[in-house]
């Protein structure tokens, strides 16, 4: 179902993942890139989870690189995919043992959809830009690639542990790349270093 989806839409995908429900994992769906070289635009929010899976964070970059609008958020419930604003496709997986370990359901034009689109749409203005940044390394340049990719975690709500296992380093050197990123922004605390980062168009 979910790969018709790319098929069926003339204009826009809002999509909200969880991962894949069935496989519990990433991956691309079938025709995503295809609709993008049409001229579909993809705006998508990903679970912070998706940022502790090196292969996922892979995928989602060459969705970028492709064209799509990526965000994360610390915690997505469920998937929901919205199609040109005529009907949605929306999935939950279940961690309990008893009864089914996923379902799907379709919804079509409704005040559901409608909600359902307004939830979206909160959720993107909370939720992170993911890029794909620059290799500059000062205040007034911005950002280098790996800065962003610390501020993206940082935002998301990742724990030291978590982000440095993505950068293959220790949980010191993390909190003194933070400790730098404070100190060049003016930030006391970590919560400020995202309100300085924000302000100065580094997320």
């Amino acid at each position: 179902m979910l790969n018709s989806v790319q098929t069926d839409v003339q204009r826009q995908v809002r999509a909200m993942t969880m991962g894949n429900l069935a496989a519990r994992e990433l991956r691309i769906v079938d025709g995503m890139f295809q609709a993008l070289e049409r001229g579909v635009r993809y705006d998508v929010i990903y679970g912070a989870h998706v940022l502790q899976d090196a292969n996922a964070l892979h995928m989602v970059q060459a969705c970028i690189d492709a064209g799509e609008t990526a965000r994360v958020f610390p915690h997505v419930p469920l998937n929901i995919t919205i199609l040109d604003d005529r009907w949605a496709l929306v999935g939950a997986r279940s961690d309990v043992r008893r009864g089914p370990a996923f379902a799907a359901v379709v919804v079509h034009d409704s005040p559901l959809l409608a909600g359902m689109a307004r939830i979206f749409e909160a959720l993107w203005r909370m939720a992170v830009p993911i890029t794909g940044g620059t290799e500059l390394n000062d205040v007034t340049a911005g950002p280098s690639l790996e800065e962003k990719r610390l501020l993206t975690y940082l935002s998301a709500g990742l724990t030291d542990e978590s982000i440095a296992r993505e950068f293959g380093v220790s949980e010191r050197t993390i909190a003194r790349r933070i400790g730098r990123l404070q100190e060049a922004l003016g930030a006391q605390t970590r919560f400020q270093l995202g309100v300085q980062a924000s302000r100065q168009g580094w997320l």
